[in-house]
């Protein structure tokens, strides 16, 4: 194992996996079974796919293993897809920064054996919170004398002027973070002189992280308020970075290609997903099933665990760099980076409006040279 930086020449990853067609046979209802068995079949045949673009240039893959049997409500099984969720390798040593259940951390483990736990320090630290997931340091720098106490906004106890109360809601969104969780593995990013690790303001685990970690790169402390910094924004290289524009200039503004994309994801373009979302609040969508009210509601009760929120995904940005001019992408337009220069390689990936992951979630980088 060997990353020293993230952008450097790929040459071994983990690539996920997810449940055979077989496991919904289970499911009695062909009109939710059905569904399913399709999205099972062309995942897996997406996932060979990529497999196969990744060895073609010259990379290693490892693959971990598809779940087993068939589907029971009463059982939640979490395919080990994600699978940069949980681990990051620093320098030449593979450290587990949090887990994603029984299953799915079973799994990858005993594909990778060898490795450093840190969850526990992490989570062990991550304690006394504040109970509302506001940011403090924020909403003191931007205040107006006549906004209210950071304790009485976060308790929504104060009375204003309909001017104010129009004003502070303007910035609730931007004060609010996804999650007040440790910091996961897409959240530390290797550049050649710097690990960063995007997390909220209440904890320093970027020096627990050091603690911990041997390396000569200096750390730095990021905070996006997102939750994967990989759907805020990905380094291409040690001088380009793609990702949403305002969050490339607040952490990244010494880059000097900047690709910038806005907030504004695609799929809100797409009219069946604007129809389909208000049903399950825009956190998942299946092109061709927006009027299966049986598979909408077995998903919501009995899959919930395998959804996310992709309303808020920017799958432009989730990309994986296989070299520092190679890209591979599933995005639907790639100009906007073959215009500086970049080669990209498409990579189908029919199904990420439900797994709710881009191409670098379900990668895990285990050596680059």
């Amino acid at each position: 194992m060997n990353i020293y930086n993230d952008t450097d020449v790929l040459g071994k990853t983990v690539l996920g996996t997810w449940f055979y067609p077989e496991y919904f046979d289970s499911v009695k209802d062909h009109r939710i079974r059905e569904p399913l068995k399709k999205i099972a079949h062309e995942t897996h045949e997406d996932l060979e796919n990529f497999a196969f673009q990744l060895r073609t240039h010259g990379v290693e893959v490892l693959r971990p293993n598809a779940p087993t049997g068939v589907f029971d409500p009463n059982k939640i099984i979490n395919p080990t897809l994600a699978v940069r969720d949980t681990m990051k390798v620093i320098g030449s040593a593979l450290y587990k920064i949090s887990s994603r259940g029984q299953s799915y951390d079973a799994n990858l483990e005993s594909l990778l054996v060898e490795y450093i736990d840190l969850t526990e320090i992490l989570n062990n630290a991550n304690t006394n919170l504040p109970v509302a997931p506001y940011s403090k340091q924020d909403y003191l720098a931007i205040a107006g004398t006549s906004w209210p106490d950071f304790e009485d906004f976060c308790n929504n106890d104060y009375t204003v002027s309909p001017e104010i109360f129009d004003e502070i809601e303007s910035y609730r969104e931007s004060l609010t973070y996804d999650n007040l969780g440790p910091p996961e593995a897409p959240n530390i990013i290797i550049t050649d002189n710097e690990i960063i690790v995007d997390h909220h303001e209440y904890v320093d685990y970027t020096s627990l992280l050091a603690e911990h970690i041997v390396t000569t790169k200096t750390w730095r402390h990021i905070n996006t308020h997102a939750g994967h910094t990989d759907g805020c924004f990905s380094i291409l290289n040690h001088d380009t970075v793609l990702g949403i524009g305002e969050l490339i200039e607040k952490c990244l503004p010494d880059y000097k290609n900047k690709i910038g994309l806005s907030w504004d994801n695609y799929q809100n373009h797409i009219q069946e997903f604007n129809n389909h979302k208000q049903h399950v609040g825009g956190r998942w969508w299946v092109p061709g099933q927006e009027s299966n009210t049986e598979f909408t509601n077995f998903v919501e009760q009995y899959l919930d665990h395998l959804v996310g929120y992709v309303e808020e995904t920017q799958f432009d940005v989730n990309v994986l760099s296989l070299d520092e001019r190679t890209v591979f992408v599933c995005t639907e337009d790639a100009h906007c980076i073959t215009k500086h220069g970049f080669d990209v390689v498409p990579i189908r990936w029919r199904h990420r409006w439900f797994h709710d992951g881009g191409l670098h979630c379900i990668t895990l980088d285990l050596h680059r040279q």
